[in-house]
C-alpha cells in the first residue's frame, strides 16, 4: 500500500523564517532601493489612493497581512491563492479599496496577486 501525502512548501521571509498569519513590513531585498509601502493620492490629487513605495528605505510604510488561503495550515503556503492586504487608519478617501495587481513568476508558472488595502 502506498500512502499519498501532501506537504506543503512556507513562503520565507529575506532571513529563512516562515511567514504566518501576522503583519509583515514589505521591504526591497537590496539596500537604498526604497522603503516599504505607502498610499499616495493619483495625480497630485487626493483621492483615489494608489499603493506606492515609499522612497527612503528608512521608511517602513504600512504592513500588510496574508490571509484567507484554503489549505489548514498556520503558515503562508506557496502556491496558493491568499488575501495580501492592509488596513489603515481612516483618510479623507471614504469606503475607497484600492489595489494594484502583482505578478510572479515561479519555477515556471505565472502566478498573478492583488495586492489590497481597504481603507477603513
Amino acid at each position: 500500500m502506498i500512502l499519498a501525502t501532501t506537504t506543503y512548501g512556507a513562503v520565507l521571509d529575506i532571513n529563512g523564517d516562515t511567514i504566518f498569519r501576522d503583519s509583515y513590513y514589505v521591504l526591497p531585498v537590496i539596500r537604498g532601493q526604497g522603503g516599504g509601502l505607502s498610499l499616495r493620492g493619483r495625480g497630485g490629487k487626493p483621492c483615489p489612493l494608489d499603493i506606492v513605495q515609499r522612497s527612503s528605505e528608512l521608511e517602513e510604510g504600512i504592513p500588510v497581512k496574508f490571509s484567507n488561503w484554503k489549505i489548514k495550515v498556520a503558515f503562508v503556503p506557496e502556491s496558493w491563492n491568499l488575501n495580501i492586504e492592509t488596513v489603515v487608519r481612516a483618510t479623507i478617501c471614504i469606503n475607497q479599496h484600492t489595489g494594484e495587481s502583482v505578478s510572479s513568476t515561479r519555477r515556471g508558472s505565472r502566478t498573478s496577486w492583488w495586492l489590497g488595502c481597504l481603507i477603513v
